[in-house]
């Protein structure tokens, strides 16, 4: 995902990790900052993926905090046994 997602595009990714974790697998979940001004604003990046993990939170939560790598800020999450 990037930061200026649509509201469809996020609806479309939430249904697909719901599905994968529907499916006891496993879903990694990245927002992507292209631009360098963009990672000043690493606090939309932290609101989007609180709102995506909110989103899927009845069907399954991460382990371990959220992290920045580089560009990309990912979590794993895994499904609710």
């Amino acid at each position: 995902m990037s930061l200026n997602i649509d509201t469809n595009d996020f609806n479309i990714k939430v249904k697909s990790a719901i599905k994968f974790l529907q499916n006891g697998d496993k879903v990694k979940v990245t927002i992507r900052f292209r631009r360098m001004r963009e990672l000043t604003h690493v606090n939309l990046g932290e609101d989007l993926m609180k709102r995506f993990c909110d989103a899927v939170a009845e069907y399954g939560g991460s382990d371990k905090p959220s992290k920045l790598e580089g560009r990309n800020y990912a979590v794993v999450l895994s499904p609710k046994k």
